[in-house]
Order: C-alpha cells, then sequence, then structure tokens
C-alpha cells in the first residue's frame, strides 16, 4: 500500500516538475539566440509549459487542483515575462519581413520562403499571446489588401486604355482614303491579343473566332503590363479571363499561406484581404455588361463565370466560389 501511494506521488510531482522547470539553454534560446529551428524547438517546449500554468485545454477538476499549488503561482510571473519577452522578438521579426513586401515582388515565393519559416512563432502568440496575434494580422491585412487592390486596379486602367484606343479606330473608319489606298481584308488570328492595326469591327450577334478565349481558360493570365502596350486591343471577355484568372491564383495561394501561416478560424481574413479588389473588379464588369450590346461578348462572360464556380467548388474556397456565383446570377437579372 505505501508503495503504491509512493508511486502515485512520484509520478504526480514528476509532472509538476516536469512542467514547472526551464533549463538555462532555453531560456538563453528564446531571450538572445537566433530564430532558427533551435529556438522554435525551445519556443513549442515553453509553450507546453505555459499551456500547464494556464491549465489550457484541462477540465474544471483540474484547474482547481492546480490552483491549490503555491509553486505554479509562484512561477508564473517569471513565465508571463518569459511570454512578453518571446512575444516581442516575433512580432518585431515578422513586421519586419512585411516591411520587405513589394507588389512588384513575388509575394508567393517569399510567403512560402520567408514568412512561414515563422509560422510556429505565430501558432505561439497566436495560443498565449492573442493581442500580438491580432495586431500582426490587421498588420497583414492592411499590406496585401493594399497590394491587391493595387494590382486589380492596374488591369481596369489598362482596359480604359485599350478602350480609348478602340474608339479612335473607330473613328477611323469614316475618314477619306486616298484614291490610290488599296483595301485588303484583315487575316482572322487565333490569339488573345490582336494588334490595332489589324483589327476589324465585330457585329455583337456574330461569334466570329471569338470563342478561342475559352480554350485560354486555364492559360496564365496576360498581365496589365502587357494588356496596356500601346496599339494592343483586347475585348471585354478576353480581359476577363486574364483577370480572373490572375484573381483565382492569387486568392487561392494567399488562402493556402493564410492557413498555414494564421490558422484561421473562418476566411473573413480573406475576404479582408481581397474584398477591395473584386469590388473593383465587380464594379468594372456591372458597368461594362450595362453599357455593352455585345451578346456574345455577355454569353461567353456567363461561360468564364460558371467555369470559375465550378473551379472553386473542387479547390474549397466557398467565399470565392459565391463571389463569382453572384455575379453569375446578376448576369441573369
Amino acid at each position: 500500500m505505501r508503495l503504491k501511494n509512493r508511486k502515485e506521488v512520484d509520478v504526480r510531482l514528476r509532472e509538476y516538475v516536469d512542467n514547472l522547470i526551464i533549463y538555462p539553454s532555453m531560456v538563453n534560446s528564446l531571450i538572445s539566440g537566433e530564430m532558427n529551428d533551435e529556438f522554435f524547438t525551445h519556443l513549442a517546449e515553453f509553450g507546453k509549459r505555459l499551456d500547464f500554468v494556464d491549465c489550457m485545454d484541462v477540465d474544471d477538476a483540474t484547474k482547481q487542483q492546480r490552483s491549490l499549488v503555491k509553486a505554479i503561482e509562484e512561477i508564473k510571473v517569471d513565465f508571463n515575462i518569459l511570454r512578453l519577452h518571446c512575444g516581442n522578438r516575433i512580432r518585431d521579426a515578422v513586421f519586419r519581413k512585411f516591411a520587405e513586401i513589394r507588389q512588384d515582388s513575388n509575394i508567393e515565393m517569399f510567403q512560402k520562403e520567408v514568412l512561414l519559416k515563422l509560422s510556429e512563432g505565430m501558432h505561439f502568440l497566436q495560443r498565449h499571446l492573442p493581442v500580438y496575434y491580432e495586431e500582426i494580422a490587421k498588420k497583414y491585412c492592411e499590406i496585401m489588401r493594399h497590394i491587391f487592390f493595387q494590382i486589380f486596379a492596374e488591369y481596369s486602367a489598362a482596359f480604359l486604355i485599350g478602350c480609348l484606343v478602340d474608339r479612335r479606330l473607330k473613328a477611323r473608319l469614316y475618314e477619306i482614303a486616298p484614291s490610290e489606298e488599296v483595301i485588303v481584308p484583315a487575316k482572322q488570328k487565333t490569339s488573345l491579343l490582336k494588334k490595332a492595326s489589324s483589327v476589324s469591327s465585330v457585329s455583337p450577334f456574330v461569334l466570329s473566332d471569338r470563342h478561342t478565349v475559352i480554350d485560354f481558360l486555364r492559360s496564365p493570365p496576360l498581365l496589365p503590363s502587357i494588356l496596356a502596350e500601346e496599339k494592343t486591343l483586347i475585348n471585354y471577355p478576353e480581359f476577363f479571363r486574364s483577370i480572373q484568372r490572375h484573381l483565382i491564383d492569387c486568392s487561392l495561394g494567399e488562402f493556402a499561406f493564410e492557413v498555414l501561416f494564421f490558422d484561421p478560424e473562418d476566411t473573413k481574413m480573406l475576404i479582408e484581404v481581397i474584398g477591395a479588389a473584386c469590388e473593383e473588379l465587380h464594379l468594372t464588369t456591372v458597368n461594362w455588361v450595362r453599357g455593352s450590346f455585345d451578346v456574345v461578348g455577355v454569353m461567353i462572360l456567363c461561360i468564364l463565370l460558371q467555369a470559375a464556380v465550378e473551379e472553386l467548388a473542387k479547390e474549397g474556397v466557398p467565399i470565392l466560389q459565391e463571389f463569382f456565383l453572384k455575379w453569375g446570377l446578376e448576369r441573369r437579372d
């Protein structure tokens, strides 16, 4: 009986000792060590000790039992000091990396090779310093929302430039040409881009070769810099194909990063990041549809929207699926 009691006491004491002792090597690493694999290993171990002291994920009986242990109350002060120190180091490191994000850089590569190395630190903050976690998440959303909006605002600007070129070309149709000038019909080309010198007017009720934009559905998007080139014409379905492809690719990559880095409970962060860009694209598209007599173009646009909804259903990102589905319903109205 005595032996059994001793074993029970030993097991109970060992549990407390293992979860309350912090070795000097761990403290030194967390306070002044480089943020490498060793640092994050020690951070994970320290996080387990904080879970024990803070009674995380335990029942009420266990909380009551631990509250009576004087050693836990005494060590909480030191643990909280170290907790804040770790939090400050992680927050400052993340903010320094955020400052390096640039619109013209490869953001997806930067997220994978730089930011994700700090993901374990973010998970520590999420669990043990949620105020710091929310501060970082808010800052990230501000940066990425601005970048996303600028990218897709450039698409709208590029399309407006194309519209101006198109208007100038249509005006030239009524100019009187010299008698010696020979009229040669332009050759049709299967391409996403058409040069101004080879574009002829197309009836809004004629399909012509415009259906080929659907063949390029999953092709890489044409960037705004290409679309804004002088003498480059592109109709709205072709323009929308590129911007839709870019939006889906960027959003899926962004969502995957946020899951790994922030481990969010829902899609609010993704909505915060891409919301303004989506509204910009939405407004541009609605204005085109309302002012367009291009029946075939609107039909092609609906096909592109339906394809986006089906693709996003497979990817498991319901917020984007609902976004494009809403457009499809508006087109019908």
